[in-house]
């Protein structure tokens, strides 16, 4: 329902309406990033249960530790509902060594669903070790008993806090930011990155995504800036312009100057003062376009700063207020700075 009313078709979701059909499972060019191979699907499926031996308990034992051991000495006893468990859970892993994306976000979120049987196993290591007298066993139960005690005390304490200035600027709230400044009834100008800029006007040339994220990561981002500009001016067709700057690709390395390491430099490009400035932008504070997208105020138009090309916009908003909305270097959440009209559109802020 959810994808026939988003998309229009009941069986093609909004990832794939993006990004192609390569975001689905199997083992192909990945709509972005490295290719997906049995090797890298492997990688990943380890990366995983290393992540979730980190962070399942968040106890100073490995998280696995238990629960395989447990698993190793009841073996040869499984129940139906332990082989229904154990096979569903291999089927998960399954599934997802065939699936491109590294799933991670306040942990290994892709194999969340293992949790409760490693749970299970791991409180029945106890009972698992009984057979070898009640020592072993207690010493067992003794042992969890004591991680669950530096668990809540120590690890879960410091994930919490971790996991809380995670993204802040995808947590900001434009509607109460703006009414904390005053601000009403005007265009605010989201100064992103220079590379979520960059990214912006491929997609604003008809260029896919897939497409436009091999452009963006295989050319420098100051040669790549001019490149769009010249097509934006009409000199010449997208290709013509961009495909002969791929070759380069293998001496990029990641822009040693702005904050936003996505970015690529390549090491004897020089960066003429129209890249400078863009990079300096990047070092002053950037904000997220994302965010300010959930706004429900009708007087406010949140849109991303691109430069030269806001004066279209603000001439078809010319009773509107002007502000610039980013943070500074060290703030944590972004500011509202009203603009003069005539810097906006002189290229001047």
């Amino acid at each position: 329902v959810i994808n026939a009313k988003t998309t229009g078709a009941a069986l093609t979701s909004g990832y794939q309406l993006l990004w192609g059909p390569n975001v689905g499972l199997g083992f192909h060019p990945a709509p972005y990033g490295p290719d997906h191979t049995v090797i890298r699907g492997l990688e990943l499926i380890s990366l995983y249960l290393l992540r979730l031996n980190q962070y399942l308990f968040e106890a100073p034992i490995p998280g696995l530790l238990p629960a395989a051991i447990a698993l190793l000495l009841g073996a040869t006893r499984l129940g139906r509902v332990d082989q229904y468990l154990l096979a569903t859970g291999a089927a998960l892993l399954l599934v997802y060594f065939a699936y491109w994306h590294d799933g991670f976000f306040l942990g290994p979120r892709f194999v969340y669903p293992l949790i409760p049987v490693v749970a299970l196993w791991t409180a029945r290591l106890p009972g698992q070790l009984r057979r070898f007298g009640q020592r072993p066993a207690r010493a067992a139960a003794y042992g969890l008993g004591l991680s669950a005690i530096g668990a809540i005390a120590i690890g879960i304490p410091q994930r919490a806090g971790q996991n809380a200035a995670i993204q802040p600027g995808l947590r900001f709230d434009a509607d109460r930011a703006a009414a904390g400044a005053g601000v009403t009834d005007a265009v605010v100008l989201v100064r992103e990155t220079w590379g979520a800029q960059l990214v912006a006007r491929l997609w604003a040339l008809g260029v896919s995504r897939p497409a436009a994220e091999r452009y963006y990561r295989s050319i420098d981002s100051c040669r790549l800036d001019h490149a769009l500009a010249a097509v934006e001016a009409g000199a010449g067709p997208l290709g013509a312009r961009l495909d002969p700057l791929l070759p380069d690709s293998s001496r990029l390395v990641a822009s040693p100057w702005s904050p936003d390491t996505s970015e690529r430099l390549l090491p004897e490009a020089p960066y003429d003062a129209r890249c400078r400035d863009r990079v300096a932008e990047d070092r002053a504070g950037t904000a997220l376009l994302a965010p300010t997208l959930l706004s429900r105020r009708g007087d406010l138009l949140f849109v991303r700063d691109l430069h030269e090309r806001n004066t279209r916009l603000l001439a078809t908003f010319p009773d509107k207020r002007v502000y610039l909305l980013a943070r500074g270097p060290t703030d944590s959440a972004p500011s509202f700075r009203l603009l003069s009209r005539d810097s906006v559109i002189g290229g001047s802020r």
